[in-house]
């Protein structure tokens, strides 16, 4: 069974970075220091519940969210990547699943999957996918838009988009899968196919 079709870098690769608010911004804005930051993010004692609250609440105007990737760099920890599928049962789907596993894991990093396609609350499924994980790549179909957001500054690549990337992107190539198509019904005897 062939693989899936190439896949090649293309789309918004720029645009992801530059919305992404920062711990520094959220210093900025809080009026602190990025180690305050730190400690009221992470619950840690040594400020006053006021400055606590300024920090949180310039986060959340910022919609900034602490990276798991930059923690893990500091504490060690591994990196988690969160692989969005449209439907396991699409025979693609393990194949595309099982790639992203190899690379990821030749690379030190971790995979969560989530399979939108059969979720009760796909909504929720992303959301939860984007606060555990450093990074999302994946099918997000229709729901590009709406799951970017909710994903906030959770960095995203989007596998085969439909129309122009929100933010980075891999387009699919079919040309090997259609050229095997084509081998296997000449190899068959097609000689018309409808």
């Amino acid at each position: 069974m062939a693989g899936p079709a190439g896949l090649s870098g293309s789309g918004a690769a720029g645009r992801e970075s530059a919305g992404r608010a920062t711990i520094h911004d959220v210093a900025a804005a809080a009026g602190v220091s990025r180690q305050t930051v730190t400690r009221a993010m992470n619950g840690m004692p040594g400020i006053s519940e006021e400055t606590k609250r300024r920090v949180l609440d310039a986060a959340d105007q910022l919609a900034y969210r602490p990276s798991w990737f930059g923690r893990g760099l500091v504490t060690g920890g591994d990196h988690q990547l969160g692989l969005v599928v449209d439907d396991l049962r699409n025979p693609w789907s393990p194949e595309l699943a099982a790639a992203v596993v190899r690379i990821a894991a030749a690379r030190g990093w971790n995979v969560s999957l989530a399979d939108v396609g059969l979720a009760a609350d796909s909504d929720r499924m992303v959301e939860a996918l984007g606060a555990q994980t450093d990074a999302v790549i994946g099918t997000l179909g229709s729901r590009a838009a709406e799951w970017i957001a909710r994903l906030g500054s959770v960095p995203v690549v989007e596998l085969d988009p439909r129309g122009d990337p929100l933010r980075a992107a891999v387009q699919l190539d079919p040309s090997e899968a259609i050229d095997a198509l084509a081998d296997h019904l000449e190899a068959v005897g097609v000689r018309h196919p409808v």
